[in-house]
């Protein structure tokens, strides 16, 4: 739809102050037409206004004002219309071929393997000016996520909204991956569509030089990579490998139907299956190609992987761009132009005033944007702290008088240093991130977290950096109060354990007198409080890594804080464990008057809880597990499904576990062994069946015989 719109119309105002000046010209000459009136037509007034043309003047200062206002249209810049174009550019074809396996969901890398890579990914997108970019992930099959396009945000959109479960084949096939993106680069599988659909116009063959980016573990279940990389070289493609992952490895996930993890693969023995790095192979695919490997462990391979793609040779090619706004500055800018030409040749007595007025309308139009920047001096003073920071520095002492304190280790002084530079300048984010910063680092975390919000409703424009360090910082020092919370609570337990009491006023009180509990959260124990701050320090760090993905110190700190906020069901399933296996099966104390008992447990995905119990001739057993779905706060939204049903099996067998006592469906939550024929110890197995971690309770009863009664 074809409209009038304007690229700048914030100079707009422009216009003001050339018809102000024209309107004062013209009421000048007005006053001295009415002071010739009156003077009359004698021969004096005739001879001293005999080189000077009323008329003349005052049409100058209509061409001037006329002049200002078409300058101001003109640098609003219009627009109306819509032309196509053709904008020429240069690079190579790159598609990235990305492992989606499950073993990429494993933790040696920050957040995991798979969201490393397309963290990597994304930064080297950054870095590529030209050239069209394909996204071709991979399992047990691989296929075509992004063709070749040099719209790097759509890529970005569907690394974004790839999940392991759109593989629809599990396992991991390299060879077959790196056929089809070459392939797609040597514009074979296009060219046999095109004469499918018996089309002879010869297909775009895209650059000179294409290469392949390969980013995986070097896992692969087919062992067709060197055949097809050899094929690769053939065509002249080359392959670039990125080894993803650490040599020593973590256990491989268990993925539920969710696409999401719910446990650990265990192995036969029921010892967990590690993934570990196979270097070997994708150096020997690189080699084959003329290509290079790279290890990736969170250090970025960004920097080097660009300076290997941008060494080849570039092939220049055409994109046409349709809907583009027609500019029509043109129109207002030439009778502008004009108008300032006529004032100059008037007919007038002297035409400095016209020099004059015409030097300032064009410095306004020129020199618009610094006019802008002046009239808000606290954009300024931002914009030149962030290009300059020793210029907010000589602005402000105060602020070179704390972070000279801050590097000397006074940090008291230095607090109130920035608490005075706060004062004098209570809207400047990098002041209230400077004061944040410091209060964290004395333990003041409340007071840094308020500062640290101040500073990002501060910014008066996107700066991801400064955003990405008051993100840490945030983080980091929710991160800080929740182990000082934790510290309190081991040391309130340790006092108890010792049969004494913490001491209510300690001789050197914290530093953080402001850290006050909340009304409402006065019931919440020290645990839980710390466990809502590693909670919100995830947050924070995540939004710090959206906006700087490279940076190592903020990853470390994320993993970190999610282990501590969200922290694996092995880890919190400590009660009677370990007992996987009959020889460590864990004894059950029945109350001798009542001969019952229950416990609170959990299980973890595919897991197994095994119990013994001493029975004796005569008993009557009953053995009850009710699951109940784990909290909601408690599960972590990256990795942890909350949907679906739990569902535990209960069983007897004999004390060696080769042998089901008591024959029930499966999955039972509930058995009876009414049959004991003489003094014998049972074992209970409790079985997880699903892929997700169940509280539950264990009931245990035991009936004796009437005899013993």
């Amino acid at each position: 739809m074809e409209s009038l719109t304007f690229a700048n119309p914030e100079f707009v105002w422009i216009a003001v102050p050339a018809i102000v000046l024209a309107a004062i010209g013209l009421m000048r000459l007005w006053k001295v037409s009415n002071t010739l009136t009156r003077l009359g037509q004698g021969p004096v007034v005739q001879q001293i206004t005999a080189s000077f043309s009323l008329t003349g003047a005052k049409w100058r200062w209509i061409c001037v004002g006329l002049a200002g206002v078409l300058l101001t249209v003109a640098a609003t810049r219009p627009r109306y219309g819509l032309r196509e174009t053709e904008v020429a550019n240069a690079g190579i074809d790159v598609v990235f071929v990305v492992d989606a396996s499950k073993s990429m969901l494993v933790r040696d890398i920050v957040p995991n393997r798979i969201q490393g890579t397309f963290l990597e990914i994304s930064g080297l997108l950054d870095r590529l000016a030209g050239g069209r970019v394909a996204f071709v992930p991979f399992a047990g099959i691989p296929f075509i996520q992004c063709p070749l396009t040099t719209d790097h945000e759509v890529l970005r959109t569907y690394m974004r909204e790839l999940n392991v479960r759109d593989m629809p084949i599990g396992g991991t096939n390299i060879g077959r991956a790196i056929t089809l993106a070459a392939d797609l680069l040597s514009g074979e599988s296009q060219n046999k569509e095109a004469e499918a659909r018996g089309n002879v116009v010869s297909q775009y063959r895209g650059s000179k030089n294409r290469a392949i980016v390969l980013f995986s573990d070097g896992e692969d279940h087919e062992g067709a990579a060197l055949e097809a990389a050899k094929r690769a070289a053939a065509k002249g493609i080359r392959i670039y490998t990125v080894g993803v992952g650490s040599g020593f490895g973590d256990p491989v996930p268990i993925v539920g139907k969710s696409g999401l993890i719910t446990g650990t693969l265990k192995g036969p023995a029921g010892n967990p299956i590690f993934s570990k790095l196979n270097a070997k192979l994708l150096k020997s695919l690189a080699a084959e190609t003329g290509g290079q490997y790279l290890h990736y462990a969170n250090k970025t391979v960004v920097p080097d992987l660009f300076s290997a793609l941008d060494a080849l040779e570039k092939a220049e090619y055409a994109q046409a761009f349709k809907f583009v706004g027609e500019d029509r500055y043109q129109y207002a800018l030439g009778p502008a132009l004009l108008l300032l030409l006529l004032s100059f040749v008037l007919p007038i007595r002297t035409s400095a005033a016209a020099v004059i007025t015409t030097a300032i309308v064009t410095a306004c139009t020129l020199l618009a944007p610094q006019i802008v920047q002046a009239a808000d001096p606290d954009k300024r003073t931002q914009a030149e702290a962030r290009r300059n920071p020793s210029w907010l520095e000589r602005e402000n002492p105060d602020v070179s008088d704390g972070r000279q304190l801050v590097s000397e280790g006074k940090v008291g002084e230095a607090l109130k240093a920035f608490e005075s530079a706060r004062s004098s300048r209570p809207e400047h984010a990098i002041i209230w991130y400077d004061l944040g910063l410091t209060q964290s680092i004395i333990g003041q975390f409340e007071d840094a977290t308020t500062s640290l919000d101040r500073a990002l409703s501060a910014m008066d424009e996107s700066d991801p950096e400064l955003e990405a360090d008051i993100h840490y910082t945030a983080g980091t020092a929710q991160l800080l109060w929740g182990q000082s919370l934790l510290s309190k609570a081991a040391n309130a337990q340790q006092a108890n354990a010792n049969g004494t009491r913490p001491d209510p006023a300690p001789a050197n009180p914290p530093a953080n007198p402001t850290n006050k509990t909340p009304k409402a959260d006065k019931a919440k124990t020290q645990t839980e409080l710390a466990l809502e701050h590693f909670r919100t320090a995830v947050e924070r760090l995540q939004m710090a890594l959206i906006k700087a993905p490279t940076r190592g110190d903020i990853k470390h700190n994320l993993e970190l804080a999610r282990m501590l906020a969200y922290p694996p069901c092995e880890r919190r399933d400590r009660a009677m464990e370990p007992n996987d296996e009959p020889s460590q099966a864990k004894a059950l104390k029945l109350n001798p008057k009542e001969r019952e008992t229950k416990f609170s447990l959990l299980s973890c995905p595919v897991d197994r809880d095994l119990f013994r119990l001493a029975l004796m001739a005569g008993d009557r057993l009953t053995v009850t597990v009710d699951a109940s779905a784990p909290e909601e706060q408690s599960v972590d939204p990256l990795d942890l499904s909350v949907d679906g049903q739990v569902e535990l099996d209960v069983r007897l067998l004999s004390a060696d576990g080769t042998q089901e006592l008591v024959k029930t469906p499966t999955p039972a939550t509930q058995v009876q062994y009414k049959d004991v024929s003489q003094d014998q110890a049972v074992l209970v197995d409790v079985r997880n069946v699903k892929e997700r971690e169940a509280p539950y309770e264990l009931r245990v009863n035991v009936l004796p015989a009437c005899a013993r009664l």
